[in-house]
């Protein structure tokens, strides 16, 4: 028996539901991964060590300088963010390094 356009419609409306919700499932189980690779230790090592690099290198630039300050100064920055994304880049490459060698005691 052949379907009639309106309850070929409701199934049309059915499937989409159905493929909406395995798509949410599917990105429900990539951000689940996404977590638990961020949460992996060699990744929260890189994250603390660039941080470090950060703090060093701010401490260097503008040793007086605290939170306070850098609320502030990202406030004021009207400038493009992917100019200051590579100038940071270099900035935190250049400054941001240790000293390298034995650790002082």
């Amino acid at each position: 028996m052949r379907k009639t356009a309106e309850e070929r419609l409701l199934d049309i409306g059915k499937k989409r539901q159905e493929a909406d919700e395995k798509h949410r499932q599917a990105l429900a189980r990539l951000d689940e991964e996404e977590t638990r690779l961020k949460e992996s230790p060699k990744i929260r090592e890189a994250e603390e060590r660039r941080q470090r690099m950060f703090w060093r290198a701010l401490g260097k630039l503008q040793p007086e300088w605290g939170l306070e300050h850098l609320l502030a100064a990202a406030q004021k920055v009207h400038e493009k963010p992917e100019t200051l994304f590579d100038e940071g880049a270099v900035l935190l490459e250049s400054q941001g390094r240790g000293l390298g060698g034995r650790p002082k005691k």
